[in-house]
Order: C-alpha cells, then structure tokens, then sequence
C-alpha cells in the first residue's frame, strides 16, 4: 500500500501558538491523541505536552514529551510523570530541566531540536514565511508515522515518535522505566559508502535501554548528546561503492568507526560482478528500526541506495512503475560520485 501525505501549514506571519497548531493537528491525524495533555507557556516558549500511554497498568507505562516552541525554534523533552505544567519526579531522573530552565534549543540543546537538516546542521525558524510539517503515515501498519518540518530550502531529518498501540518487546519492563519514543533518520556518504541510520534522541536516567549512560550526570548548561539530541544508533545500513581501485573507500572508511557497523545492503553491480546482466539496486523494505519493538518498517517505507545521480532533493520520486508504484524522497545524502558511489535515501511509497 501507499502513504497518505499530508501538510501542515502555519502561514506567515506565524506565532508559536500557530507552530504548535500543526503539531497537533498532524499529532491527532496520526492516531497519538485527541488534543495535548496539557499546554502553558513558560521560559518564552509555548509548551505542550504529548502524552504516550504504552500500559496503563505499570507505574512508567506512559511517557511524557513535552514541546517547546517559539518563532526561532522547537523542540522535544522526556518525562516519566507529568503534574500541571511541571514534570514529575527528580531532576535527571525523571526529566532533564524544567519548562522554565528551557535557555536555547538550537544552541544550548534544551531539548532535542526538530529543526535540525538531513545533513546533521540546525537551522533556525522564521515567521516571515510559511511553516510546514508533512506527514507521512503509513498504509499498512497505521501506527508508523514520519514526521518532516520544512520552511523555505530548510528541510529538517524526518522523525517520529512510538505510537502508543506499537507492540513492544517482551523485555521492556515498564514497572522500571519510561520508553524514550523519539526517533530520527540521519543520511550520509562517506567516501564512495552511503549510510542510513535509525536514532534515538532523548534520554532521562529511568529511560529504558539508555539510561544507566547518564549516571552521575547532572549538567544543566550544557547537555549536548547527554540528555537531549544524543544521536544513537539503533539500526544502520550501508550501500558500498564500486570504483576501481578504491576498495577502501567503496567501504567508506569511516563509517564503522563512526557508525558501529549495519547491516549492508544487497547490492550487486555489473563492474565488479559478470553474474549481474544488469544492476541490482532494491528499494529495501521490512526491515528493523527501532530497539523498542519487534515490528519492523513498514512496507511502504524503504532505505535505497541510489547510483544513478547524485543530485536527489527532497521530495523527488524514484519510480519503479509509473502509476503503480512510486516512492518520494524524506531524507537522503548525496554521494560526489555518480554510478561508482552511493547515495543514501529514506523513502515512503506514495503510489
């Protein structure tokens, strides 16, 4: 099946309100809620809170993500418990800062920034222009959404957030921590390698999985891929170059060492192997993503590797049949060689 695509605008001259506006209506047309679990304003932003009910049952068996915006920025934070207006719990343990210490998104990293680029760099919002968030919602598994916050030539990396209805894996133990929900796909080249990666971005001591990494740590002013924005890896995956005589840069060089290693994809080109009478290049579906659950990617989103150019753009089609099956570009990473090098992409079929 297909995706359905949607937009969401804030038109300008937009005010944070607007931001959160599009946030929300997106938020209830992808199955997450039916209105904000609460919204205030504190620290010069407006806030709202995202509740995720995984299992009422367990005593952190909702997690609590609570936006921030403004008219330069926005951003998401993890709590294990929610009060009005404050977060519940221990500072660190439960949450990172309060609404009201939130100084700096972009800069300061108060919070995971949504408007960071498919190349890894911020960029700050403007109300002058249109403000829009698409998103891509799958048709065969209804609970994966993909979420892309665009103004002008600024594209952000697509993310998304556990549905609360996602199966979760049997060792995830809720009586003992919070789920940390909040998921990136990040696009690079190194060398002639192109490189797709799955990341998860918040973290709070009782999160799950990643929380035992913060202990002892009680920065405030600084927390960089401590609490917020922390950049890890969950699943990779690797197109290899085909350049002669550069084997180590087919490889990429850099990108175990930079990546953990992944999964690498089936590629079979006709320079380097006969066997192939034509190049092997699939669009790669059914694969997994997120540490959190044993469902994989939905069959209308897909990781390519492309060889053919090396100029893809957001929003560009890749088509396999015209009219029957046609994917679009949410996030990709152009290599600076054609044919021997790959570009990595993450796309969702919209036909």
């Amino acid at each position: 099946m297909a995706v359905t695509k949607e937009t969401h605008t804030a038109s300008a001259s937009w005010t944070a309100s607007d931001a959160a506006d599009i946030f929300k209506d997106a938020f209830i047309d992808a199955g997450y809620m039916t209105d904000w679990h609460d919204s205030f304003t504190a620290a010069g932003y407006q806030f709202r809170v995202l509740k995720i009910e995984h299992d009422a049952t367990k005593a952190y068996g909702s997690s609590f993500y609570y936006f921030a915006f403004s008219t330069s920025e926005c951003g998401v934070s993890l709590a294990s418990g929610w009060g009005s207006n404050v977060p519940t719990g221990t500072e660190f343990l439960d949450y990172h800062r309060l609404p009201s210490a939130v100084n700096g998104i972009n800069n300061n990293w108060g919070a995971t920034s949504l408007a960071i680029s498919t190349s890894g760099g911020g960029f700050g919002l403007s109300a002058t222009s249109n403000l829009l968030l698409d998103r891509y919602t799958s048709g065969d598994d209804t609970k994966q959404s993909w979420f892309v916050l665009r103004q002008g030539t600024n594209i952000s990396r697509p993310f998304t957030i556990l549905h609360k209805n996602t199966v979760l894996q049997p060792w995830l133990d809720l009586s003992k921590g919070v789920i940390s929900g909040v998921s990136t796909v990040d696009a690079r080249v190194f060398n002639r390698a192109g490189v797709l990666a799955f990341r998860q971005q918040e973290n709070i001591r009782r999160a799950l999985l990643f929380g035992q990494a913060l202990r002892g740590d009680t920065e405030i002013t600084f927390a960089s891929s401590r609490f917020h924005g922390i950049e890890y890896n969950s699943f990779v995956y690797q197109g290899l170059g085909s350049q002669s005589n550069l084997t180590t840069s087919n490889y990429g060089n850099a990108t175990a060492n930079t990546y953990g290693g992944g999964m690498t994809l089936p590629v079979g080109k006709t320079s380097a192997n006969p066997a192939f009478t034509t190049d092997y290049v699939p669009i790669c579906t059914d694969l997994p993503w997120s540490p959190w659950t044993p469902t994989r990617l939905a069959d209308d989103f897909a990781v390519y590797m492309h060889y053919a150019s090396n100029a893809i753009a957001y929003g560009n089609r890749f088509i396999v049949q015209a009219g029957t099956n046609e994917w679009e570009t949410l996030a990709f990473a152009n290599n600076v060689v054609v044919n021997d090098g790959a570009s990595a992409t993450f796309l969702a079929r919209v036909v």
